[in-house]
């Protein structure tokens, strides 16, 4: 889906991110066996906006993005990152052209068998089609 390319775009060009994470950015599922940091993007769903007199020119997306780590610190701190690269982000990004950015939600997970606290950030993404 284009918007979870924008997404991979953005955060493996974010250098403080990639400090962390390196190239751990995939989507929808990490490795079985990938340690934390990294980072899991899903787009949860995609509404296209139709204008009567030239189609469907909008789409806004609802994505979520987990960003993994070892503490509930280490968690909210990758977490405070990614919000710094997305959160009210606009133009072309990698060859898609993003209206904006919407943080809209955030909220803390554990894995406690893996020892691993996840920030979960919920996006809306408006997406221009050209």
């Amino acid at each position: 889906m284009i918007v979870g390319k924008a997404i991979y775009n953005i955060l493996s060009n974010a250098t403080l991110v990639t400090n962390l994470v390196g190239t751990k950015i995939f989507p929808e599922i990490a490795p079985p066996d990938i340690n934390p940091p990294y980072i899991v993007y899903s787009v949860v769903s995609n509404q296209p906006t139709e204008l009567k007199e030239n189609g469907n020119q909008l789409d806004t997306a609802s994505v979520e993005i987990y960003s993994f780590e070892t503490s509930y610190v280490k968690a909210v701190d990758l977490g405070v990152l990614v919000r710094t690269y997305l959160d009210r982000r606009r133009g072309d990004l990698g060859g898609v052209m993003i209206q904006s950015v919407e943080y809209t939600n955030e909220q803390m997970d554990v894995n406690e068998k893996r020892d691993m606290w996840a920030s979960i950030q919920d996006y809306s993404i408006r997406i221009i089609n050209t």
